[in-house]
This record gives structure tokens, C-alpha cells and sequence, in this order.
């Protein structure tokens, strides 16, 4: 015959029986200490996750400052090269446009033309593209870019040199390092 051994279930709580002291403590202990290790884990997953995050960011900030410097070079073109070129052909347009503004009002009021002798040829052919008769003169007390438009009692001056400037510190400020727009940490 054959003898089977039985675990014995004698000293374990009945399903109506309050569990031991003993096995209520063991149960808390593996709880807490369970708590205490997902704790852990999760502070130190939050220390990777800033540690990344602050990594990332400094790596899209210099990045950023990589690109700006590959810029500095086209816009120190635009502002030294194009910019110039471009006014040129600016302010006869713009002279032009005020001109025949002024025709529709009163061109008999508008007695004369000044500008620098660099800008005469262009702003001369500007304004004969308006089909306008003007007197147009050199005035050596204006640089290139300005103008002005004399009438009989008032003289309007036009000045795109300010302009370019205002460009060129715009670009400038693109460019450099310090923009002052930083986030406060």
C-alpha cells in the first residue's frame, strides 16, 4: 500500500479567521519596503529624465548658437553688400512715388530735386519713368541715400541711410550672442 504525505494545514487561518499577528507584520513589512523601492525608483527616474531634459536643451542651445554663426556671415553680406545696392534703387523709387503724390496736389509748389552725386544717375532715371519734369541737382551736404525735395516754403528730407541702418542693427541683433530674451530658470 501506498502512503501519501499530506501537508499539514492545521496551524493556517480559516477563511472566517483573522490571520495570524505574525503574518499581518510580514504583510506591512513587504508593503512598506515594497513602497520604499518604487520611491526610489521613481526619484531616481525623475533625476534621469531632468539630467536628459537639461542635456536636450543644451544641445538645441548650442545647436542654435552654430546655426546663428553659420548666419553672421550672410547677413554682414546683406548688410554690407546688398543693402547698399538695394537703397539705390529705393529711394528713386521712393522719390518717384512722393513725387507723383505731390503732382496730384501741387507740383508746381515742388521747385527742385537734391541729392548726393553717388545717387543723381538712378533718381534721375526713377523719376523720368514718372514722366515728371524735375530739376534734379547734386547737393554735396547729403550722403547716399538722402534727399531732399524743395518747395517754396517747405523742404521734405528723405533719408534711407537711417534705414539701412536701423536693417543693419536689426540683423546685427540677430546674430548676437546675448539676445536677452533667456528664460528665468
Amino acid at each position: 500500500m501506498t502512503v501519501l504525505d499530506l501537508e499539514c494545514f492545521a496551524g493556517a487561518p480559516r477563511d472566517n479567521e483573522a490571520p495570524a499577528p505574525t503574518f499581518e507584520d510580514g504583510f506591512a513589512t513587504g508593503f512598506e519596503a515594497g513602497l520604499a523601492e518604487a520611491r526610489s525608483e521613481s526619484a531616481a527616474l525623475s533625476t534621469e529624465i531632468v539630467a536628459s531634459l537639461h542635456r536636450i536643451s543644451a544641445s538645441e542651445e548650442a545647436a542654435e548658437a552654430r546655426v546663428i554663426a553659420a548666419l553672421r556671415p550672410l547677413f554682414q553680406s546683406i548688410a554690407d553688400a546688398v543693402l547698399p545696392e538695394l537703397l539705390v534703387d529705393v529711394i528713386g523709387i521712393t522719390l518717384a512715388d512722393e513725387l507723383v503724390r505731390r503732382a496730384e496736389s501741387a507740383l508746381s509748389a515742388v521747385r527742385v530735386l537734391r541729392v548726393c552725386e553717388q545717387d543723381l544717375a538712378g533718381i534721375r532715371d526713377a523719376v523720368a519713368l514718372t514722366g515728371l519734369e524735375l530739376p534734379i541737382e547734386s547737393d554735396p551736404r547729403l550722403a547716399r541715400g538722402q534727399a531732399v525735395l524743395g518747395a517754396e516754403d517747405t523742404e521734405t528730407m528723405f533719408d534711407l541711410a537711417e534705414v539701412a541702418d536701423a536693417i543693419r542693427m536689426a540683423l546685427a541683433a540677430l546674430t548676437s550672442p546675448d539676445t536677452g530674451d533667456q528664460d528665468d530658470d
